[in-house]
């Protein structure tokens, strides 16, 4: 399980993170789970009487600071938007961190796939994320962010994306809502290019 621990201080100069790795089994009841505490606020030591220099100055935190959400969870945090189609943050754990090229509209000889078609591309690109990371084990299931690159991004092209997107879900039998970036471009790599998709993926 990940703690998140939230704690403010009362300077004016902006506050770093500290993450620690603590062993919990008593409290969580096993020792297979961890914990990772995550204290946000605080300042550095530059000389304060009775401090070493270094030293974290953090406050302790309250009982009802501390939000506990699973490993693997998607979450759309309080004081950000909380959007259908995707969420802002991910919680991931495992031992290999992967990260993936940009996937195009290609099958797995180097064919175009759906030349003019943006839905198609899109599956396709998911579907190419997916066979990807099933060579090493794993699955869509895995990716802890996706970055979707589309030429001339504009509205119009929302429901043909969810469509693709759909698509792919429904063949790879995967829930394909994650965090994601979506960013518009003049072009790709090749013209008949309309969307390349990037992962992140983290694997036990």
């Amino acid at each position: 399980m990940v703690q998140l621990w939230v704690a403010s201080s009362s300077g004016s100069r902006p506050d770093p993170i500290e993450i620690r790795m603590l062993q919990s089994v008593d409290q969580v009841g096993g020792p297979e789970r961890r914990e990772v505490a995550h204290r946000i606020g605080g300042r550095r030591h530059r000389g304060e009487p009775g401090r070493q220099p270094g030293e974290a100055l953090l406050p302790q935190c309250p009982p009802q600071a501390v939000h506990t959400v699973e490993v693997g969870a998607l979450v759309n945090p309080e004081g950000l938007p909380k959007p259908d189609v995707y969420r802002q943050l991910s919680i991931a754990q495992g031992s290999r961190l992967v990260f993936l090229a940009g996937q195009v509209a290609r099958d797995a000889e180097g064919n175009k796939v759906g030349e003019g078609d943006f839905a198609a591309q899109v599956e396709q690109a998911y579907l190419n994320v997916a066979a990807a990371l099933a060579e090493i084990g794993g699955s869509f299931d895995d990716v802890a962010k996706l970055t979707i690159y589309v030429v001339d991004w504009n509205e119009e092209k929302y429901p043909l994306l969810g469509e693709g997107v759909a698509r792919a879900a429904a063949k790879l039998g995967v829930d394909p809502v994650k965090p994601i970036t979506l960013l518009g471009v003049a072009a790709l790599g090749e013209p008949d290019l309309m969307v390349e998709v990037e992962a992140t993926a983290v694997l036990d």
